[in-house]
């Protein structure tokens, strides 16, 4: 389901050569490089080209934004080097950093929460690299602790300004679709009020809601719950998910998090100063400088390698093997089939015309270079942009769920995993990967993930096997289109 590879990177850009992937984003890519002048490696963030076709003016804003980050200098925000223009593509060159992000550190902590200290030990310094940033007149409108790397120093190093925006410009970077993660997003920022610096404080509140009780304060019932809940319902306090933390560090992570933005404090700074006397002297971590990451952490590769087979073909551990399934070669993607059940759902277009267009969408020669099937209904349907954001969102989202029950059923008919155990972790896992939670549980072990998702692929793939040949059988003297179409229904309504 991941984004396309920006084709044909040179192996230089600039005084940048030998380019190394490290991670891809909606906008483009991250590489990690050796700097010629510099004498250092660096990360070079390349736009893909293919976004210069819907928003011509797109490299220039790109540009534009470098100028104003490269003016921000301060020991926690990551630095933005140098920017420029080769052939068809478009890049910034940044510091490397090289550390763990604050969410990895969350997540490899005892219960996968922080002690209170430690999380306000980062907060502090977060919220000096906001205020250096705000005085630039600059909003970084992604603020998350999978945004925030701490070095090798202990130091917390705001990072990923691919929706940064300055006072004088539109929204720089982006496709203008896109303003934030949901589950940190500011109900201004929601609402689609203009913003300022206090909309990176209210996005800091959630994640240190995160760093303290293990989970964001709104993050059940989909996307549309998700950022209803931001703008009119107050979340659980910190001191009742977790008692243990200081009742001023509670009121602090309160008040940032309030609805109006005058109700929060008004600056990185001020916010900085209430923390300080809350956070512990030392860096409470010790990270460990590799691997590198740049400005976007690198999103690890699906791996899903054919386990070893035991004597008479049974994958050992995992019970009864599913029998092999290929998917029908022509099966749309499941975050598609997905967004048709929540479209159809909803009554947005009728479940006939969507598999129809979802057809089309597949065909090459129709498909008019739509870079994802809701914004092929935008362009064919009428789709408003907002809702096909939405609902793009919303069928990612429910595909993740969806593998997770997968796997959970797998899991708990193997008997690898005590079921009460299985039941806590789904309970405590609130939008991280299920596998992540058994395996700091000690449930798991790291390296059984991948046979897990090999596992949960055939599941998927025999139930598409399935759909097709119950469809064939009702067909009569139905043609293949007919049958093809019966055959997603089908798949839809198992969903």
């Amino acid at each position: 389901m991941g984004r396309d590879p920006i084709p044909n990177i040179p192996a230089s850009l600039g005084p940048c050569v030998g380019l190394t992937l490290l991670g891809q984003g909606a906008m483009g890519a991250v590489f990690r490089a050796r700097h010629t002048r510099l004498g250092t490696d660096v990360a070079v963030k390349v736009v893909n080209p293919r976004l210069g076709a819907k928003d011509p003016k797109l490299f220039q804003r790109f540009l534009r934004e470098v100028e104003l980050l490269r003016g921000v200098d301060d020991p926690h925000v990551v630095r933005f080097l140098d920017a420029g223009q080769e052939g068809a593509f478009t890049f910034a060159v940044m510091e490397l950093v090289l550390g763990r992000t604050l969410g990895e550190l969350r997540r490899g902590s005892p219960g996968g929460v922080m002690a209170p200290d430690a999380a306000a030990y980062y907060l502090v310094q977060v919220a000096r690299g906001l205020d250096a940033v705000h005085r630039r007149g600059i909003v970084h409108r992604d603020v998350k602790p999978d945004n925030v790397m701490v070095d090798a120093a202990g130091r917390a190093r705001l990072m990923d300004f691919g929706l940064a925006r300055g006072k004088q410009s539109n929204q720089l970077t982006m496709l203008d679709e896109v303003v934030g993660t949901p589950e940190y997003m500011a109900p201004e920022s929601i609402q689609h009020h203009e913003v300022d610096g206090r909309a990176d404080l209210y996005s800091l509140g959630v994640s240190a809601y995160e760093l303290l009780t293990g989970a964001t304060p709104f993050n059940q019932g989909g996307l549309l719950k998700v950022v209803q809940d931001h703008v009119s319902r107050a979340p659980i306090p910190v001191e009742v998910k977790r008692p243990q933390v200081p009742p001023e560090l509670a009121r602090i992570v309160a008040r940032l998090m309030q609805k109006r933005a005058e109700a929060r404090f008004a600056t990185g700074a001020e916010a900085a100063a209430a923390l300080a006397p809350l956070a512990c002297a030392r860096p409470p971590h010790v990270v460990a400088p590799a691997p590198a990451h740049a400005a976007r952490p690198p999103a690890p590769t699906p791996v899903t390698p054919s386990p070893a087979r035991a004597p008479g073909g049974a994958r050992p551990g995992w019970g009864t093997p599913v029998a092999a399934s290929a998917a029908p070669a022509d099966l749309p993607r499941w975050e598609d089939l997905l967004a048709v059940r929540l479209l159809a759902r909803h009554g947005v277009l009728p479940l006939d015309d969507l598999l129809d267009r979802l057809r089309a969408y597949q065909d090459p020669a129709r498909a008019l270079g739509a870079p994802s099937f809701v914004a092929y209904l935008g362009r064919t349907a009428g789709l408003p942009a907002r809702v096909a954001e939405q609902a793009g969102q919303a069928a990612r989202k429910a595909e993740v769920a969806l593998r997770e029950r997968i796997a959970l059923s797998i899991l708990r008919r193997a008997g690898r995993v005590p079921g009460d155990a299985l039941e806590r972790a789904a309970r405590e896992a609130a939008g991280r990967p299920l596998v992540d939670v058994l395996v700091e549980r000690q449930h798991l072990r790291r390296e059984d993930a991948p046979a897990l998702a090999a596992r949960v692929e055939q599941a998927l793939g025999l139930a598409a096997r399935r759909a097709a040949e119950a469809a064939r059988a009702a067909a009569g003297a139905a043609g293949p289109e007919a049958v093809r179409r019966d055959a997603l229904r089908r798949l839809v309504a198992m969903l």
